[in-house]
């Protein structure tokens, strides 16, 4: 990303924050013009145009993203939970609660992998890592931080 285009989201990402949403849009697009494959500016434009009320606009943009082949899950999971808060916008709660289950469904999926694989780059046996746990191993190694820890005293 040359200096231009992130001059252009440093501006957008200022407007938004005061709620110019529009002005950010404009800035957005011109940055989208330079470099058409970069999912953060997509992002950030989906995001300006649903909080100009543009939602259409913003759920072409989404669609583009979970449909690409080379966005990342993180990406794909980002633009489903703005998928979501547009329908919502758009009062297609049903459609809106359906998308935000899949949202959470695939936050749960990418984590749980993320925490794998940071397991499997600090363990010196990473043979043992191979294989993605089921359930009941999962839950025996993360810690329920809703309890106190054993021990405390209350």
């Amino acid at each position: 990303m040359d200096n231009g285009t992130e001059t252009l989201l440093n501006l957008a990402y200022i407007y938004m924050s005061y709620g110019k949403a529009k002005r950010a849009a404009d800035y957005l697009l011109i940055a989208r013009e330079t470099d058409k494959n970069n999912f953060h500016i997509k992002k950030m434009l989906a995001t300006a145009f649903k909080e100009a009320g543009l939602p259409a606009h913003a759920l072409l943009l989404l669609k583009e993203i979970i449909t690409d082949p080379e966005a990342t899950e993180a990406d794909k999971v980002t633009a489903t939970l703005l998928k979501s808060l547009c329908l919502q916008s758009q009062n297609q709660d049903t459609e809106a609660k359906q998308i935000f289950a899949d949202y959470l469904q695939a936050r749960k999926n990418l984590a749980r992998k993320e925490f794998y694989a940071r397991q499997r780059g600090a363990s010196k046996n990473a043979a043992f890592f191979d294989e993605e746990p089921d359930n009941a191993t999962i839950n025996g190694q993360i810690r329920d931080f809703s309890a106190p820890p054993a021990g405390a005293r209350m």
